[in-house]
């Protein structure tokens, strides 16, 4: 599709559509790990975006070479392209871009083992937050790199924790989701099924993410009838909203069952046919104990 949206734009002349086409291209190539023809492909689209001085774009094919020059190991590379583009976002007065940059090289930083710089980053991308009153669920993205950057679950809890409460007002926002599950995990694997159910509270949004939940705490509970329930309502809206990934985890869990009213061979033939080689190495281990 985004070389169908390149030929498009080439044939009507919009340098703009052309550069977003090189982009989405190279974004697609890189999750193939395809990093050289990427490279090539955001190298014409920066071109693109430079021609019609573009540069929240060009801001964000800088991040796309990031994850580049982080496959090379190249963190000197990587510095530069998010350092540059944190510039561009702050030429264009893009404070989102600009923040975006500081906090993706905090995480590289921490990545590639560079400690001083991981903080440093961290730390000014929450002085400009402050800087310019961003609303307080914004400033959860802090605790959740944080989190990030601690080895151990239960060091990570006071930190995701935090997130939670800065966007208690804005619960579906993303960084405050991703802690919710990760919250929802720990606690199930510590059998803190109390702290577990008041994760929910509050949570009235019916999406796949909350289904999802809902589905590892019935499962914890023992709760058939609603692990049923909740897993294939999960399965049905992480399909509708093209969420691949969610799909997948789910067709796993229910796989993972041995209740009688799950249908085994449609959820596993789901996994064999959408299964992509990445979400495979990661769930590694349980496809290979269901033989999967």
């Amino acid at each position: 599709m985004a070389s169908k949206l390149e030929k498009a734009a080439i044939s009507q002349k919009n340098t703009q559509y052309v550069g977003n086409a090189l982009l989405f291209q190279s974004e697609v190539l890189t999750r193939k790990e395809l990093f050289d023809l990427s490279a090539l492909k955001l190298a014409n689209a920066i071109e693109q975006f430079k021609i019609i001085n573009d540069l929240p774009r060009q801001a964000d094919a800088l991040i796309a070479q990031s994850w580049i020059d982080h496959n090379q190991a190249d963190y000197n590379a990587i510095k530069h392209s998010l350092l540059t583009s944190a510039k561009l976002a702050f030429e264009a007065h893009d404070k989102q871009r600009e923040l975006d940059a500081l906090t993706y090289l905090s995480v590289l930083a921490h990545k590639n083992k560079q400690e001083d710089d991981k903080y440093l980053y961290l730390r000014e991308a929450e002085s400009k937050m402050k800087a310019y009153q961003f609303p307080s669920y914004h400033l959860a993205i802090i605790p959740f790199h944080y989190a990030i950057f601690t080895k151990n679950l239960e060091d990570k809890e006071p930190h995701l924790k935090q997130v939670i409460k800065l966007a208690t007002l804005t619960p579906e926002f993303w960084a405050a989701r991703t802690s919710r599950r990760q919250l929802m995990k720990y606690y199930i694997s510590q059998n803190r099924l109390k702290d577990a159910q008041v994760l929910m509270t509050g949570i009235t949004l019916d999406s796949a993410d909350n289904s999802y939940l809902k589905t590892l705490l019935a499962d914890a509970q023992n709760d058939t009838d609603a692990f049923i329930s909740h897993a294939e309502r999960t399965f049905e809206q992480a399909q509708l909203s093209g969420n691949l990934r969610l799909s997948l985890d789910i067709a796993l869990l229910i796989c993972g069952s041995d209740n009688t009213q799950v249908n085994y061979d449609f959820y596993s033939q789901y996994i064999n046919e959408k299964g992509s080689d990445y979400w495979r190495r990661i769930n590694e281990e349980k496809l290979t104990s269901l033989s999967l």
